[in-house]
């Protein structure tokens, strides 16, 4: 199919170009127009990897976040929760027993979990409770109604044994903890001085055309 589709394609634009479409001035224009927006993009993601070094510490994205907190307020609550998906109902209870004896997280998913490394790395995320264990409803029933640190029943889904641990939990309308958006505060400081590198790179271009006379600016009447 793809073969075909290729074929199709180049005998179209084989027949287009004899008929001298790619002349008419429509087709030109269009033509010259996606050229530009292609360099354009082209540019910019040239411009972009010579910034690729850049580095946005913790303590500067704890910062913006102080310096920024009444634009961070939770649209819904959202929790911090311990998933553990185990073979057998032994394995499960095994689980549920250790961890309502004190022993850590890391070494009860270590032991027990089909699959500990993801298991642990699920419980340090935080998550609208709009989206948590949904795909698992038993689960994602139980994090709307158990309390901090309260484990719910085990529930068997397909051949798997699962059950809940809340852990952190914050309302809407309260701001998050900066640990819970750390990672996003930093992403977006790093893009903004990217973008502002990239707006200083453009202003030099301007300057520079507008020096050597290549760029002339006429101001509009007021």
């Amino acid at each position: 199919t793809y073969r075909d589709r290729w074929i199709n394609r180049q005998i179209k634009v084989r027949e287009a170009r004899r008929l001298g479409l790619h002349q008419h001035e429509e087709v030109r224009q269009r033509i010259e127009h996606n050229q530009e927006t292609m360099l354009i993009d082209a540019f910019n993601q040239a411009v972009m990897r010579q910034y690729q070094d850049i580095n946005v510490t913790r303590s500067e994205a704890q910062s913006y976040y102080e310096s920024n907190k009444d634009k961070f307020i939770l649209a819904e609550r959202h929790v911090r929760y311990r998933h553990l998906i185990a073979r057998s109902l032994a394995d499960a209870q095994n689980a549920r027993t250790a961890l309502q004896r004190g022993r850590s997280w890391r070494d009860v998913a270590s032991e027990f979990s089909v699959d500990p490394a993801m298991a642990i790395r699920h419980s340090q995320r935080y998550w609208p409770i709009s989206s948590a264990a949904l795909e698992f409803e038993p689960l994602h029933n139980f994090l709307q109604i158990i309390g901090v640190s309260e484990i719910s029943p085990i529930r068997r889904i397909g051949d798997q044994f699962h059950f809940v641990q809340l852990m952190e939990s914050r309302d809407a309308g309260e701001h998050p903890q900066v640990d819970w958006i750390i990672d996003q505060i930093t992403d977006w400081l790093e893009l903004d001085k990217r973008r502002k590198y990239l707006r200083s790179v453009e202003q030099n271009l301007y300057l520079q055309a507008k020096a050597t006379n290549e760029l002339q600016v006429f101001e509009i009447p007021q």
